[in-house]
């Protein structure tokens, strides 16, 4: 893996810039009472200064160092998720063709300069739309997809696609459930279709490519649009996650109660539109995540959402 992430750490640099501006904040306001006469009455209170202190910080220093981040890009009805691990980085989806630019800038700013994987975990817009032009704008030296003939989904922005993979020319794997890959301190396993799967025209959802992330400690899950049969799948395996992106944007039907019992996630994100044409999420799915007790995070209501890992605890 090359590692495109340029070494820096985000969360604990913006603490010490918080730390910083206190700290510079508060030397000054502090001359400025010794010439008033009332810097005594200041130190004296400094029990209660100290305790304001760490509410300012609290949110920025729960964890000590991230040792890998996932941001759930708000791409509005579509999905775009960033996995960083040390400074290996992988991109699962990439939102619609529209969202090529919001994502391109938000790698950037993310300072990613490349990817070691794109992940695409299947061949509709609002999964693939903008691969070709991120594809065309920065490296990427692998692109893992499940394979689906073009007869089988013809769109302009899958022929797209494959136009701008056969151009630049990334190492390309159609992987199959089982396939393991490393990425950083972490590795990732494809857990669905099954192998036994063949694509469907009218039922490309279920060939989604599902992919579970992990550390040895905690992990992540995602699986595109797949449905009743992905999820089947996964659920012989007995999958457990701590992250879950729900399947389908949220729809009836994917997040069974059965998988979601299996899987367990603590944590669930769903990447919709606002007031999206879908009614996503539906009701149902949202009673589900609740009765095996997973935090809902949703796109359309938070934006973006970021988790972050220090190895012993996730936060956000």
């Amino acid at each position: 893996m090359t590692g495109y992430r340029r070494k820096r750490s985000r969360k604990t640099g913006r603490v010490w810039s918080v730390l910083y501006s206190l700290m510079t904040g508060s030397f000054l306001f502090l001359v400025c009472l010794w010439g008033s006469g009332h810097v005594d009455l200041l130190l004296s209170g400094d029990e209660e200064l100290h305790e304001v202190s760490k509410d300012v910080t609290a949110g920025d220093a729960v964890i000590e160092e991230t040792l890998w981040e996932v941001h759930c890009l708000d791409v509005g009805q579509a999905s775009a998720t960033l996995i960083i691990s040390k400074e290996c980085v992988m991109l699962a989806d990439t939102g619609n063709k529209d969202d090529a630019n919001f994502v391109l800038n938000y790698l950037a700013e993310q300072g990613v300069t490349g990817l070691d994987y794109l992940l695409l975990t299947h061949p509709h817009e609002d999964h693939i739309g903008a691969a070709a032009k991120i594809l065309r704008e920065i490296p990427v030296d692998r692109v893992l997809m499940p394979d689906i003939d073009i007869d089988m989904c013809e769109t302009v922005c899958y022929a797209e696609l494959l136009s701008a993979i056969e151009e630049k020319e990334p190492l390309t794997d159609y992987p199959k459930a089982g396939d393991t890959y490393p990425l950083g301190d972490m590795s990732f396993t494809i857990v669905c279709p099954d192998p036994e799967w063949q694509p469907i025209k009218e039922n490309i959802n279920e060939s989604s490519l599902g992919v579970h992330i992990s550390d040895g400690e905690f992990s992540i899950l995602l699986y595109g649009d797949g449905k009743q049969y992905c999820e089947a799948y996964m659920t012989q395996q007995e999958i457990a996650t701590d992250i879950l992106i729900v399947g389908h944007h949220g729809s009836s039907y994917s997040s069974s109660a059965t998988f979601l019992e299996t899987v367990h996630p603590k944590y669930a994100v769903i990447s919709c539109g606002k007031d999206n044409d879908y009614g996503f999420p539906h009701r149902v799915v949202l009673d589900r995540l609740a009765s095996v007790g997973a935090e809902v995070f949703r796109t359309d209501e938070l934006g973006t959402i970021i988790f972050l890992c220090d190895g012993k605890n996730i936060t956000f």
